[in-house]
């Protein structure tokens, strides 16, 4: 072999040099008799770098807006009746409808609602009632026969009543449906999901504001 005789060809070198230079970078030989060679090679220098070397001048843009009007909600007429028991389900959904812009009344059980809703004949009508179905003393199902019949007998003008229930099987919806409510809705709920649905339900002969 020639480089193992001749202690090599020096190819090596112009190879690597010819490759440095076709990548934009030089590679620099200094050599000194009874010293000794030294190579030094400088790369191509990288986009970061050359970006970095760079003073940018242009201008920070200006964000243009126009200020948002504040929204004054109309006047709403919409009095909701919560009907259950628990005390927290009562005071998050109260705290809720109120907030929507909404005024409502609770009562713990049935026989309460019954006695809110014929107290209110001539003073004020609630325009959605919404039972829970599980309660003491009475339950959403009685009540809201309870109002079906006054209803037939004249006593009531007909009420809006909107179920709420944990329980989704369809059996329970439809025992609700047949007492008399209106319509079911599944605990948990979204608000603007139950507002929706009320929205759908209330005549719209009430002459009340809209509801969202």
């Amino acid at each position: 072999m020639v480089h193992t005789k001749f202690g090599g060809s020096g190819l090596g070198l112009f190879i690597c040099k010819r490759i440095s230079e076709l990548l934009g970078g030089r590679i620099e030989l200094e050599s000194q008799l009874g010293v000794g060679s030294a190579r030094t090679g400088q790369p191509q220098k990288t986009l970061e770098d050359t970006i970095s070397t760079l003073k940018l001048t242009a201008p920070a843009p200006t964000l243009s807006y126009s200020p948002v009007k504040s929204i004054t909600p109309g006047p709403v007429n919409i009095h909701f009746l919560i009907v259950e028991d628990n005390i927290i389900n009562q005071t998050v959904l109260k705290r809720q409808i109120v907030k929507a812009g909404f005024t409502c009344d609770v009562a713990n059980n049935g026989q309460e609602a019954l006695d809110y809703i014929h107290d209110s004949i001539g003073k004020r009508v609630y325009d959605v009632i919404l039972m829970d179905l599980e309660m003491p003393i009475m339950d959403g199902l009685t009540a809201v026969k309870h109002i079906r019949q006054s209803e037939a007998q004249g006593v009531l003008k007909p009420q809006l009543v909107i179920a709420l229930t944990g329980n989704a099987r369809q059996g329970q919806i439809d025992q609700a449906l047949a007492a008399g409510m209106d319509d079911v809705i599944i605990k948990p709920y979204k608000l603007p999901d139950l507002i929706a649905k009320v929205k759908g339900k209330i005549p719209l002969s009430n002459g009340h504001a809209d509801l969202m």
